[in-house]
């Protein structure tokens, strides 16, 4: 797994690439923790859009970083979900908690409270 971050104006995307599973899990993590930490008052994006698989230790990983984004005063949202992930994030009812867009611009313009 490969994860780039990339800034746009009052936010940061975060793009991990290939299977978030236990072999990476924990790389996952720590990049996704530095980000939130580092991005108080922004929308950070998970961009999901090149992920194939992600383990049950991911999918607490991103509900982790929902709960240190509301302590860092900022905002957590997951785009670009295929089919697979998206059937994962449901399973495990992740989308009731985390926002969930199809496009990185649509996490990033859309008004949630």
């Amino acid at each position: 797994m490969y994860i780039s971050i990339e800034k746009r104006d009052d936010s940061i995307i975060v793009k991990p690439n290939g299977r978030i599973d236990s072999h990476c899990v924990q790389e996952f993590e720590a990049q996704l923790y530095s980000t939130i930490s580092n991005a108080s008052d922004r929308i950070v994006v998970l961009d999901m859009a090149n992920v194939e698989f992600i383990s049950n230790g991911g999918l607490r990983a991103v509900l982790a970083g929902m709960k240190k984004c509301q302590e860092a005063r900022c905002k957590l949202r997951v785009a670009g979900l295929n089919s697979v992930v998206e059937e994962l994030f449901q399973i495990s009812r992740v989308n009731t908690v985390v926002d969930c867009f199809d496009a990185v611009d649509l996490a990033l313009t859309a008004t949630v409270h």
